[in-house]
């Protein structure tokens, strides 16, 4: 009896506690003994004295901890770039303190060093090498969640002094705000090399602890949550932007005016007569701060009981996915920047989702299913399934009775060319599909995933309504050939069904098994292109037909998940570039067309879009040069003058000037490029253009 009385005094006093940690974890420090695993590597790359560095942290977690799916917070050491260790200072107490709380923490070491010049640049480039490898610590705890029990979509980040620049310049500079005197071709871009590709690097907040930023504009409405600490006496940086530390300006009570003026949650915390060492007393004080107001960040602070349980206590482990969408062609970023956005309240991005919630709602109405079934002719095959269209520029010939074979008119549609339905209807289905699925994106909506569903199974999945996966009667011409490579150009946008999949991923409509088949086809598809007669011929086209199979091959290879078949197309698109472009910038083959100015956007956004894509297998294709000196860049820069009117367009153009093509060519280059002219060109090029609800709501 004695003993029983003891085993139920131990178990009410277990229950006992695990309710306490339920109701206090995160807000205080339920747990009095915690574990550390040292030195662990997590990347690895190129420092100032041109050697591969170790990059190593130190991770702490609550012992004996039953929750496995924890928020984590990853710290960053001070030390003006130039010195510091994960191990010593402040954010030693704070990785302790926060993991007897019930957080996983950790303290990276990064690349240290700055130029013997000292300049505004050099202390740029020792910042992005530390965002650099911080970014590459995010992935890392992403890449290995399931190992350290880590919730993937909490993960905050904090440092001090240039710890906290790392920080604030990781969670609000984009890679088109990196200065511009920065070595990226020796350095790499924003993401870097460090290791853990593949992974997102974005986090869920920051925690500034008397940083600062070299511009304040890098927050936008829609931007993460960010607490800062400082002392208002701080001669080291500046808390209120009244001088620079080699270039970073804006300091805590800056950044905290920004974000509140956004719509920013935000927290300022002050320390009255202290200077860039606020004292132990007083990190004691922020600790509790920061913990009460992350505890009203977290999305599962309190676990409670669930019938789906982890362990004997109780406690659920909360599966969540990250929702940074991992889209192929649209930018993931933007997406979710302008989804916080929305959810800030940003008057101009809810203005743009009622437009186009407008339109995915006519497309409901109007209940339209897309099928090359549709069409009244029949292919060659005999087969209905196989996609068939003419050659657009191709007519009969005057001078034969029966105008057989037809002859080449470049640039005047034949309108003959839309009596078969296949290519407008391709066209529209792209078109129908990424708007519900945008509207799906925003809302959460199921009946704009249900709808996008139906029209995606239609074309695709369907046996009775589904396209055979080749187009092997594209763009034939009369009296001459039932079906060329040429015609592949038509399906050059069908990255815009797998982006529109990836957004419906999370629906009820759109399945795993959907999803399944919509990658075979898109793989069936993608071995026709690279292994078909009329695949093989679209391959060695030197124009923009060549690009946009590259578009095509890489798009699909990267949705079907077979990247050694992108990453031999990128070193084709190197070559490409090297053949299509002279070395200042201009299109020799697309300038001879009738539509000049029409082919030299088009064939520039395709080698854009392989940029895009080559940036999934950490290719940096933006700041590629070739032997000549070639690059997208000097094709974009070349382009410049004549959109600025600085220069007349003296090349053929038979058809009105449209900027559709070229206004994404600017954006894109905005975001990659620091160069304000993109931006504000875009934007007055064609302003209903750049003001429409796709553009506003993916870029």
């Amino acid at each position: 009896m004695y003993f029983k009385t003891i085993v139920i005094g131990l178990i009410f006093s277990i229950v006992n506690n695990v309710f306490a940690q339920s109701e206090e974890r995160y807000r205080t420090e339920v747990f009095k003994e915690i574990d550390t695993i040292s030195n662990v590597q997590y990347g690895e790359a190129l420092n100032l004295s041109n050697e591969n560095e170790k990059l190593l942290l130190d991770i702490y977690s609550p012992k004996l901890d039953e929750i496995k799916n924890r928020p984590m917070i990853i710290f960053v050491h001070g030390g003006g770039f130039l010195n510091g260790d994960k191990s010593k200072g402040y954010q030693v107490k704070y990785c302790k303190s926060f993991a007897k709380r019930g957080y996983v923490t950790s303290s990276i070491n990064y690349r240290l060093g700055i130029n013997k010049t000292r300049t505004d640049t050099d202390y740029a480039e020792a910042m992005l090498r530390a965002v650099q490898d911080a970014k590459a610590a995010v992935r890392f705890f992403r890449k290995h969640a399931d190992q350290y029990g880590i919730d993937p979509n909490q993960i905050f980040i904090s440092g001090g002094s240039a710890g906290s620049m790392t920080a604030l310049q990781l969670a609000f500079m984009d890679q088109n705000e990196v200065p511009v005197t920065v070595d990226q071709k020796k350095w790499g871009n924003l993401e870097g090399n460090s290791g853990n590709e593949g992974f997102s690097s974005n986090v869920s907040g920051v925690i500034n602890c008397w940083g600062a930023m070299i511009d304040i504009n890098w927050i936008k409405a829609g931007d993460v949550p960010v607490f800062s600490i400082c002392g208002n006496v701080d001669t080291t940086v500046s808390y209120d932007g009244s001088f620079s530390y080699h270039g970073f300006k804006y300091g805590s009570k800056n950044i905290y005016e920004r974000a509140l003026s956004l719509g920013i949650p935000t927290r300022l915390k002050i320390f009255e007569g202290f200077g860039h060492n606020i004292g132990a007393e007083n990190q004691s004080i922020a600790i509790e701060e920061v913990s009460e107001w992350l505890y009203g960040l977290l999305q599962n602070p309190k676990p409670n009981n669930n019938s789906n349980k982890d362990s004997v206590s109780g406690l659920v482990t909360k599966q969540v996915k990250i929702d940074y969408p991992k889209t192929i062609v649209l930018n993931g970023d933007a997406l979710q920047k302008n989804l916080n956005a929305i959810k800030a309240n940003d008057s101009s991005k809810k203005k743009s989702l009622k437009h186009l919630l407008g339109n995915a709602d006519k497309i409901l109405a109007a209940a339209k299913l897309y099928s090359v079934m549709n069409k009244k002719q029949i292919p060659p095959s005999g087969d209905k399934h196989d996609y068939m269209s003419t050659g657009p520029y191709w007519w009969p010939d005057p001078a034969k009775p029966d105008g057989l074979p037809y002859i080449r008119k470049d640039g005047q549609r034949n309108p003959e060319h839309y009596e078969i339905s296949d290519s407008e209807e391709m066209n529209e289905i792209e078109n129908d599909t990424e708007t519900l699925s945008l509207a799906y994106y925003f809302t959460k909506n199921e009946k704009y995933a249900q709808y996008a569903t139906k029209l995606i199974s239609t074309w695709f999945l369907d046996p009775n309504t589904k396209q055979n996966p080749n187009l092997n009667f594209s763009q034939g011409i009369k009296g001459i050939s039932t079906g060329r490579g040429i015609g592949i150009i038509e399906t050059r946008a069908l990255y815009r069904i797998s982006d529109a999949a990836i957004l419906l991923q999370d629906s009820k409509s759109w399945t795993s098994e959907n999803h399944n088949a919509l990658k075979k086809w898109f793989s069936d598809y993608l071995t026709w292109l690279v292994e078909s007669p009329n695949g093989k011929d679209e391959s060695i086209s030197h124009n923009n037909h060549g690009t946009y199979y590259s578009v095509q091959v890489i798009s699909n290879a990267i949705f079907a998940e077979r990247p050694e078949i992108a990453k031999k197309e990128i070193e084709i698109v190197k070559k490409r570039m090297e053949s299509q472009l002279k070395s200042d910038g201009s299109q020799p083959f697309e300038l001879e067309r009738t539509k000049s100015f029409t082919y030299v956007s088009m064939n520039l956004l395709g080698m854009c879009i392989n940029a895009r894509l080559a940036e999934h297998l950490d290719v940096n294709l933006w700041q590629y040069e070739t032997a000549e000196g070639k690059s997208i860049k000097k094709g974009i820069d070349w382009l410049m003058p004549y959109l600025k009117k600085e220069k007349n367009w003296t090349h053929e153009q038979i058809v009105k000037t449209a900027y559709g093509e070229t206004i994404e060519i600017l954006q894109l280059a905005d975001k990659n490029y620091k160069n304000l002219d993109y931006n504000v060109l875009a934007k007055e090029l064609d302003a209903k253009i750049y003001q429409s609800d796709i553009n506003q709501l993916t870029n």
